[in-house]
């Protein structure tokens, strides 16, 4: 019975802490994989001299996932059959991501010129990756030379704006 007892208390208190370290574990994750899109985006639009972009999932939604495309015959739409490179799924659990202040002309996609350099240039682009049952939040950032990091923010949960 002591033994029972002693396995209970120690699971009340191990279980919220595995928790909180699989949704900080999974946005770790998510934001890799958004660095990694734009820096997949970036060494393609400097192979093949032209200008790629990373979509937002569904219009600005960048929760919905994202997708990397290119303009295959120059026609300025990157809609055709063939200009999408490569999709990836939906962020999961209870994670949600937001863009935050960027000064980019249209906030559902991230394009890269053919020296890698995000276009039209800017300041950079920010995407922030939060989730309920974390206790932290990951800002992907985007410099206007087209590098990709992510930044941590240790006990936030809702950030406005990614730390410089």
């Amino acid at each position: 019975m002591v033994t029972l007892a002693v396995a209970a208390i120690l699971l009340t208190v191990a279980v919220p802490s595995f928790q909180a370290l699989l949704a900080n574990n999974r946005l770790t994750a998510q934001a890799n994989d958004l660095v990694a899109a734009f820096g997949a985006a970036r060494s393609e639009a400097i192979k093949r001299g032209a200008e790629i972009r990373v979509y937002a999932g569904s219009g600005s939604d960048w929760a919905s996932g994202w997708t990397l495309r290119v303009d295959a015959n120059r026609d300025g739409d990157y809609t055709d059959a063939g200009e999408t490179l490569k999709t990836y799924p939906a962020v999961t659990g209870s994670s949600a991501a937001q863009g935050l202040g960027h000064s980019l002309t249209n906030a559902n996609y991230v394009a890269f010129n053919s020296r890698g350099e995000i276009t039209p240039a800017t300041d950079r682009f920010e995407i922030v990756i939060s989730a309920t049952s974390a206790t932290e939040t990951r800002c992907v950032a985007v410099e206007r030379t087209g590098r990709g990091f992510v930044e941590k923010d240790l006990g936030a949960t809702d950030i406005t704006e990614c730390e410089r």
